[in-house]
Formats: structure tokens, C-alpha cells, sequence
């Protein structure tokens, strides 16, 4: 990926789309995934993607 990538923070109470967690890998961990197009009130903020970091994010991830 040559374009730098962000990261979404979304309020997941404004989102208008269905949210499913699931753990589409088998690894034990669910994961929201939207089904449909995201509302964009429901986006609060918008922070770089810094690569090593999706660990530190993924583990302060909480289920509904």
C-alpha cells in the first residue's frame, strides 16, 4: 500500500448500519464489521495508522 492508511474511530451508537462481531478467523477474538455504508456522523475521529501498533489498538477493543 503506497497510500497512508488511517485508522477510524467510530461511535458505534450513530452507526445506521447493522454491526455483527465476529471472528471471522477462528482466533478467538471478535471483531466489529459493519454491513453497510458508514454514516459519517458516526465517525468521530480520524488518527494515522503507525505500523506496529494494531496490537496495542486490538487489545483495547471490548465487545458490546
Amino acid at each position: 500500500v503506497i497510500e497512508p492508511l488511517v485508522l477510524l474511530c467510530i461511535d458505534t451508537t450513530k452507526v445506521n448500519a447493522e454491526i455483527r462481531w465476529e471472528d471471522f478467523d477462528n482466533c478467538g477474538r471478535i471483531y466489529p464489521h459493519i454491513y453497510g455504508v458508514l454514516n459519517m456522523d458516526a465517525i468521530i475521529e480520524i488518527v494515522p495508522f503507525i505500523k506496529g501498533t494494531i496490537s496495542i489498538i486490538a487489545s483495547m477493543l471490548s465487545t458490546p
